[in-house]
C-alpha cells in the first residue's frame, strides 16, 4: 500500500522491494515497451537522472516537461530482459522512431536508444510511425528459421 505521505523515491525503493521478490522474472520474461514523440521509454525521459541509475530495479524520475516525478524501471531490468519488443505507432512518432533506430544523436537525448536486452529486441511499427526510415521494416523474421522472410 502506498501511503499519501511517502516521497516518490520511497515509492520507488518499494517498487523494487517487490521486483526483487519474484526471482528471474526479468530473465526469464518478455519486457513490453513503446517510445515516446520524444524518444522516451517507461518513464525514461530525456536528459533526466534515472538513465544513470545502475544499482536498483526501479527509480524516482523528476520529469521537468511534464512537471511531474515518475516511478520507472531502470535500463539495467530492461536490458536484462530474455526479450523486449517495442510497439510504436502513429505520425508523431515517425521523427523519433527515425533517430532511434537510424540516427547518431546521444543516446540520452533518445533514451529508447540506450535498451540494448541480453536476449531479442523486436519493433513493432506502423506505417506512419516508420514513414521517415531508410531502411524498411517491412521484413519478417522467422525465430525457428533464423532468417528474414
Amino acid at each position: 500500500m502506498i501511503e499519501n505521505s511517502e516521497t516518490p523515491d520511497r515509492r520507488g525503493r518499494r517498487k523494487a522491494d517487490d521486483l526483487l521478490s519474484v526471482s528471474g522474472v526479468v530473465e526469464d520474461g518478455l519486457i513490453q515497451l513503446g517510445t515516446g514523440d520524444d524518444g522516451h521509454t517507461a518513464s525514461l525521459f530525456p536528459n533526466t537522472p534515472a538513465l544513470e541509475v545502475i544499482d536498483r530495479w526501479a527509480a524516482q524520475n523528476p520529469v521537468p516537461k511534464l512537471e511531474t516525478v515518475r516511478i520507472t524501471l531502470t535500463l539495467p531490468v530492461i536490458n536484462a530482459a530474455k526479450a523486449v519488443s517495442f510497439l510504436v505507432a502513429g505520425e508523431g512518432k515517425a521523427e523519433a522512431l527515425k533517430e532511434v533506430l537510424e540516427g547518431d544523436a546521444d543516446p540520452h537525448d533518445y533514451p529508447s536508444k540506450l535498451v540494448q536486452p541480453a536476449g531479442e529486441l523486436n519493433w513493432m511499427v506502423d506505417e506512419e510511425a516508420s514513414k521517415n526510415l531508410e531502411h524498411s521494416l517491412q521484413a519478417c523474421f522467422s525465430p525457428r528459421s533464423g532468417k528474414s522472410d
